[in-house]
């Protein structure tokens, strides 16, 4: 959730505001602003998505391809790869649903989920094998939902001569309901159960980024505190321009009740042996910029992600080389997404084709 407020530039505030105080606080959204080069960048088109054998001439295209091709036209796969960006970025795992049609011969629906939403339960012992999905959200102030998914093996009762549920890779699933509200008192009570006869769960899941030895993947937001850094130095410094930027006249030797203005401000009366002095400023805040832009860098630089505005007196004299070697980082991050998002896009897919009844469809390609 704190990913997601800042990706909307809804920041902590950096120096706290006083009762009564004007709020003077700087928020230069960085996040908002990296997670939107890397969307650009990650689906600047629609990747061709084919099965085995496919040929790309128009017409030729097996069944199961058109199928396939009529099931993403459906689902807009440009505008779902953005929503599938931004939905994986910011919470670090991307969570994708699929949905039955609602009726005969369409095609079936596919959702990019909340992951604020969804928790996945795994075997302790295979960190990438998920047991069931829990998935819970909020109706209304007294109502709350919960949708348990769950394969059909692993609600088989127990027996002496199998105490312990044995994993079933085909295993049907099955979506179990529940809802709270006041009335029960609080309490979860089931209120359905829809069955999901297909050797897969409805739920696609996969990590943002590489991370070992765990199940959930990292944030491309996980350096936010660099943000609020940025905010602060910015705040200051705008803080100390609006009380110091203008000299303040001060007067030495002269009672200010003899002092008379012969013009509004203009120039003084004043009594003779007067001294007057400006007091200002002494610095023009250059090592507060420099820390600005030193910390605006490095949020950049964690992100992988190039910031124009730390080039733009380059930009005339980049070469192609330059150009090259400037954005060699972001694109080896995107093409590492491009590689586990691309994974995810053809699960998707084979798993939509068996949903059209192509029980034996394969693994397509992602290019």
């Amino acid at each position: 959730d704190r990913y997601w407020r800042y990706y909307r530039g809804e920041h902590d505030a950096p120096p706290k505001v006083r009762d009564g105080e004007r709020d003077d606080n700087i928020f230069i959204n960085l996040c908002g602003q990296s997670i939107d080069k890397k969307v650009s960048f990650f689906a600047p088109q629609s990747p061709v998505i084919q099965l085995p054998g496919e040929t790309p001439q128009q017409g030729d295209e097996s069944p199961a391809q058109k199928a396939l091709d009529g099931f993403w036209k459906q689902n807009e796969l440009e505008m779902f790869l953005v929503e599938l960006g931004m939905g994986g970025f910011i919470p670090g795992h991307a969570f994708v649903k699929l949905l039955l049609p609602d009726a005969d011969g369409e095609y079936p629906d596919v959702a990019v989920l909340d992951a604020r939403h969804v928790t996945a339960f795994w075997d302790i012992s295979n960190v990438k094998r998920v047991l069931w999905y829990r998935l819970q959200w909020e109706m209304d102030s007294h109502t709350k939902r919960r949708q348990d998914i769950v394969p059909v093996w692993l609600l088989a009762k127990p027996t002496e001569a199998q105490p312990v549920p044995q994993y079933d890779p085909l295993s049907a699933w099955v979506i179990i309901e529940y809802e709270q509200t006041q009335r029960n008192g609080g309490k979860w009570v089931e209120t359905g159960r829809d069955p999901w006869n297909y050797p897969f769960s409805p739920i696609v899941q996969w990590k943002n980024g590489p991370l070992p030895h765990e199940f959930y993947g990292p944030s491309d937001l996980r350096h936010y505190r660099l943000n609020d850094a940025v905010n602060f130095i910015a705040t200051n410094t705008a803080r100390i321009i609006k009380f110091h930027a203008h000299p303040t006249t001060f007067v030495v030797g002269a009672n200010m009740d003899n002092v008379q203005a012969t013009s509004i401000d203009g120039v003084w009366e004043l009594p003779e042996g007067t001294q007057v002095y400006n007091l200002e400023m002494q610095s023009d805040l250059g090592s507060s910029m420099r820390m600005y832009d030193l910390l605006r860098g490095a949020f950049f630089t964690e992100g992988r992600v190039v910031d124009w505005a730390s080039h733009k007196d380059q930009v005339g004299a980049l070469t192609n080389f330059a150009l090259r070697v400037l954005y060699g980082d972001m694109v080896d991050l995107i093409d590492t997404k491009h590689r586990l998002y691309g994974r995810g896009l053809a699960e998707i897919s084979r798993r939509a084709l068996v949903m059209m009844g192509y029980a034996d469809a394969e693994l397509p390609s992602v290019t």
